[in-house]
């Protein structure tokens, strides 16, 4: 009988942990840096326009606060709105890479 009590309090424990680690696992995946924030957690005021102050205090891993906020504001009015924000797709690497693939062949020469 104890060793069926021992076995039953092994499992429960077992299952709870590996509960908390799925949970911690879950967590970390909302709070990457990299993945797009929802406009309303930038929008610190809810009134419906980003300001680059507001843009400032959201975490992100390059620190190019001021580019990224310029590059979005489509009508350059200083704040940028909903829509804005949606439809904005950061700009491609192609001279980032261009510049790589001559470096390769500059180091196979």
């Amino acid at each position: 009988m104890n060793q069926l009590i021992w076995k039953s309090m092994l499992f429960s424990s077992l299952l709870a942990s590996s509960q908390i680690a799925f949970s911690e696992a879950d967590s970390n995946k909302e709070q990457r840096p990299h993945k797009k924030p929802r406009f309303t957690e930038i929008d610190l005021n809810n009134d419906g326009q980003l300001t680059l102050d507001e843009f400032k205090q959201h975490r992100m891993r390059k620190k190019k606060h001021e580019r990224i906020f310029n590059h979005m504001d489509q009508d350059q009015n200083g704040m940028v709105s909903l829509e804005e924000f949606r439809s904005h797709k950061p700009p491609k690497r192609k001279h980032k890479m261009e510049q790589q693939r001559m470096g390769q062949k500059e180091q196979a020469e």
